[in-house]
């Protein structure tokens, strides 16, 4: 709100510096040029001549352009283009002709005076100089209100879908999650208690802290639970090795970008009857995040499949469009030796 009148103010200051050195170059004209005083006629029709271009400066980037130019009617725009002009230039030449101004230059500056012609060339030239003007900036400024309303909607219906895209990943983590824990409940009590416990603590961070932005060593601390989370239900065939460097603090990063890839390693690297390795690593040099998934395939399930429609993958890839366009560079590939490989680049 404050930069809207600041700018608004910025506005009032151009336009009143503009008027000024227009008026200043009217107290200029030519026959100051000749050693001539220019009597206090000359005068006169100057100020009407200024006032009645701040007029039509005004009346047609106000009214004639938005009403007629702006809508499709050039026509009528042309119409009120040339009663403008006629108007100014009937006007000054009723002023000079009521206070015969012609006879009184001529009595003046005689021989210098220029030739007498039907319409005034230097009162038409600035009506029409003031005219283009006038429609050049309410063009410009209907495409800057137009521009800017257009990237205002595309940025609130951005924030509106990452709110439902946000809102789609929460439950879509906590069903998964909460099923492996029912799941651990039928084989070790103690190791569900324990999985509540972390499971509680991934909570406190998802309503707490998880909005807009965290630290990115916060977001690995919860890649790291969700990782013992798991390992609890893991079989001795299945290893996990989790790679976590020192990562500063300063470092920022959209929440919930991570986990689903986590997610996917362990919904597709773990068998109850072959063994399995997931390899999870991630590193920081200046400003560049590099987050890397290793998974064996031991399911026969498609790999961006699950069984509630694949909201986790699908709505992490459309995020990074949204908050990351053109700094993230994600590779998904299957390597040799039956290995589906996540590496995810983001420029923070």
């Amino acid at each position: 709100m404050e930069s809207r009148y600041k700018r608004q103010y910025v506005v009032l200051l151009i336009h009143i510096l503009v008027w000024s050195l227009l008026g200043f170059v009217f107290v200029l004209y030519p026959p100051h040029n000749f050693g001539v005083k220019p009597p206090p006629e000359f005068w006169i029709i100057q100020i009407v001549h200024l006032v009645l271009l701040i007029g039509l400066f005004y009346y047609n980037s106000l009214v004639s352009v938005p009403r007629y130019l702006l809508k499709h009617r050039p026509v009528r725009f042309a119409i009120a283009v040339a009663v403008n002009v006629v108007f100014i230039v009937g006007i000054n030449a009723l002023l000079e002709h009521a206070l015969r101004l012609r006879s009184l230059l001529s009595s003046r500056m005689g021989p210098y005076l220029p030739l007498s012609t039907t319409v005034n060339i230097y009162i038409l030239t600035t009506t029409l100089l003031v005219l283009g003007i006038s429609t050049s900036v309410a063009v410009i400024d209907q495409w800057h209100k137009e521009n800017q309303a257009r990237q205002s909607l595309e940025q609130h219906q951005m924030k509106s879908e990452l709110v439902l895209l946000k809102s789609q990943i929460h439950p879509h983590f906590f069903f998964n999650t909460l099923h492996n824990i029912y799941s651990l409940t039928f084989v070790d009590i103690e190791k569900s208690r324990e999985s509540l416990h972390k499971l509680s603590r991934m909570m406190r961070y998802l309503l707490y802290e998880a909005h807009d932005t965290v630290p990115l060593n916060r977001e690995i601390d919860f890649v790291r639970d969700y990782v013992e989370l798991m390992r609890i239900r893991l079989q001795e065939s299945t290893t996990v090795v989790l790679e976590e460097p020192q990562i500063p603090g300063n470092h920022h990063i959209y929440p919930m970008l991570l986990i689903p890839f986590v997610e996917n390693a362990f919904k597709h690297g773990v068998s109850s009857r072959d063994p399995g390795r997931i390899h999870i690593r991630s590193s920081l040099v200046s400003r560049k995040f590099c987050f890397e998934v290793k998974n064996s395939i031991v399911s026969k399930v498609g790999l961006l499949a699950s069984p509630d429609g694949g909201i986790g993958l699908s709505n992490t890839l459309r995020r990074l469009e949204l908050l990351y366009k053109g700094r993230y560079c994600l590779n998904i590939v299957v390597v040799p030796e039956n290995t589906y490989s996540v590496s995810l680049e983001l420029n923070l």
